[in-house]
């Protein structure tokens, strides 16, 4: 039986492209590994409309700031539901909550009635049997090249707290493991003809077996980072291979 006040919570929001327009996703990412629950088969998309969208589809940065208490008031209603919260997704003119309920009775009702309560803004209502979570799983969780981008906004926003000046070409060290020493030689190769230097290719054994790590450098500013790290997960998909993060020195 899950414990709804015991679910682990890992709320995360990112940007990303539906549809060929822009969308803030905020999602519980520790649901990803539990996830698809049993018995919360079906999915209720709840839509708020903005009443002054951006020609993108996002709400105005004046709106925004009005919408967030508005989400506030509807977690409070979702927390006292038999629902699991498993994202937002603002989006193509409005903002879009996301739940898996067991029983879909009287949810949209609550909803409404808490939105009419916070202003006259249009909504809608979706129900759909999702056993799967494939809503979430597919659309909501964020994607290889998503979570790299996350990881990728983590180190530059240390390094801007250093005062990181961050259009100043600097050594920036990456590693990829792969699990055929051929391959990992092919791909340290080919990087090499794409102007990476290669540090270190290195056998390593752990509990899982033996892996090769492959570790490249070269000099540039940080400012194409996410393109930087997309090619070259891009490249190690070639062959069979992961990649595995980056590091840098501070630019003054």
């Amino acid at each position: 039986m899950t414990n709804l006040h015991e679910l682990p919570q890992n709320w995360q929001a990112y940007m990303q492209a539906l549809d060929e327009k822009p969308a803030l996703t905020r999602v519980n990412m520790a649901l990803k590994d539990l996830a698809p629950f049993e018995g919360y088969g079906y999915r209720l998309q709840f839509a708020v409309y903005f009443k002054h969208p951006q020609e993108d589809g996002l709400p105005t940065d004046e709106e925004y700031e009005h919408f967030i208490a508005l989400q506030n008031l509807i977690d409070e209603v979702v927390q006292g539901l038999d629902v699991i919260d498993a994202g937002v997704l603002t989006w193509n003119g409005r903002i879009n909550f996301f739940v898996y309920a067991k029983n879909i009775e009287g949810i949209e009702e609550k909803l409404v009635a808490t939105t009419k309560a916070f202003g006259d803004y249009k909504t809608d209502c979706w129900v759909d049997e999702d056993s799967e979570w494939e809503a979430y799983l597919d659309m909501l969780y964020p994607n290889p090249y998503a979570l790299q981008q996350m990881q990728n906004n983590r180190i530059l926003m240390a390094l801007e707290e250093q005062n990181d000046q961050n259009d100043k070409p600097r050594n920036i060290q990456h590693w990829l493991y792969f699990f055929d020493e051929a391959k990992s030689q092919a791909f340290a190769e080919q990087a090499q003809v794409q102007g990476y230097e290669v540090l270190e290719c290195e056998t390593l054994n752990d509990e899982d077996g033996t892996f090769y790590s492959v570790s490249l450098i070269h000099f540039v500013p940080v400012t194409q980072i996410d393109e930087i790290t997309w090619a070259l997960m891009d490249l190690a998909q070639e062959f069979e291979g992961e990649y595995d993060g980056w590091e840098t020195e501070i630019a003054h």
